[in-house]
């Protein structure tokens, strides 16, 4: 029961961070010449799947939980140094593409490595995972909401970075506590399946909302 409490607050924070930021990613899309939104999706596809070929390269030297924190670490350096003021002309783009294709498939990860390392694998644990990730979304929206409201775009920044700061060392304690080796992988990383989902979750996910913005 506590290895599937860590895998939920992995996935809510992560989760929540996303949802979060919407507001500075409003703010960040707004510095954006609308055309630009399309070569924002087309790179996030790119990156995302230059990302799956990579875990599909190394799945069978290290473990899951290795990669999951890689991917997390990675989203967390460029939050961070947007945070502290790095202003590249680039940076907004980067913003976009490398925090969408990080953060979704690193979510992927972490759902993956939880079902295979709960050894009671059922419904239930199925569902406790789902709600993880809609508690975090409602959470996530209603916090934007407040943020958009009475505070600036750069605290919703700030608020994710505490949050992809701590899945990641939720994460780090479950790939450093596992017992059993034969679980630190995951096969089905490496298989098209996975590769497919990835990139339709990220791409839908991403672009109805750049859509909706650009539309607007």
């Amino acid at each position: 029961m506590e290895l599937m409490r860590k895998f939920q607050v992995a996935l809510f924070l992560v989760c929540f961070s996303h949802f979060i930021q919407r507001p500075y990613r409003n703010e960040v899309l707004t510095q954006l010449n609308p055309d630009n939104i399309t070569t924002v999706m087309s790179f996030t596809f790119v990156l995302s799947f230059i990302i799956i070929a990579l875990i599909r390269v190394v799945e069978k030297r290290i473990s899951a939980g290795s990669i999951a924190v890689a991917l997390l670490f990675t989203s967390l350096v460029l939050h961070t140094a947007l945070f502290h003021g790095f202003s590249h002309p680039a940076a907004p783009l980067l913003y976009l593409i490398v925090g969408s294709s990080f953060n979704l498939t690193g979510i992927s990860v972490i759902w993956l490595l939880a079902m295979t390392r709960i050894t009671h694998q059922n419904y239930s644990s199925s569902f406790q995972l789902g709600m993880s990730t809609q508690w975090a979304a409602l959470a996530g929206s209603i916090g934007s909401i407040f943020i958009s409201a009475y505070s600036t775009p750069s605290s919703a920044l700030f608020i994710g970075i505490l949050a992809l700061f701590t899945s990641l060392l939720t994460i780090v304690r479950v790939d450093s506590d596992r017992t059993d080796e034969s679980l630190g992988s995951l096969s089905i990383l490496s298989k098209p399946s996975f590769s497919t989902y990835v990139l339709i979750y990220t791409i839908i996910s991403t672009g109805l909302y750049y859509f909706v913005l650009k539309k607007a």
